[in-house]
């Protein structure tokens, strides 16, 4: 979470409401169609996900199992800055506000 600093506290409500009323095993963000972190995640996949080591693991694993998943759409900025030019180009957007 830390790596995607624009989201803010209503989206990760509204995460936790749809994965409550929907029921399904995992409920995902949507980025370009495909399921996307942040995500929460039944307990039933909890063994599988510790096995991943990769940053990308879970956007991958969610692929696979599409069928378990319920993909929420909103308009909110899903960035994830896992390199100095992204970080630096989000802070740029940021003071050109």
């Amino acid at each position: 979470m830390v790596d995607q600093p624009l989201i803010n506290a209503a989206y990760y409500d509204l995460l936790i409401a749809q994965f409550l009323t929907f029921k399904e095993r995992i409920t995902a963000s949507n980025l370009a169609h495909k399921p996307s972190v942040p995500a929460i995640f039944d307990a039933y996949f909890f063994d599988k996900l510790s096995q991943l080591n990769e940053d990308k693991g879970a956007k991958q694993f969610m692929q696979a199992v599409s069928d378990d998943v319920f993909i929420v759409n909103s308009d909110i900025n899903l960035v994830d800055i896992d390199t100095i030019e992204t970080y630096e180009a989000v802070l740029n957007s940021i003071r050109s506000c």
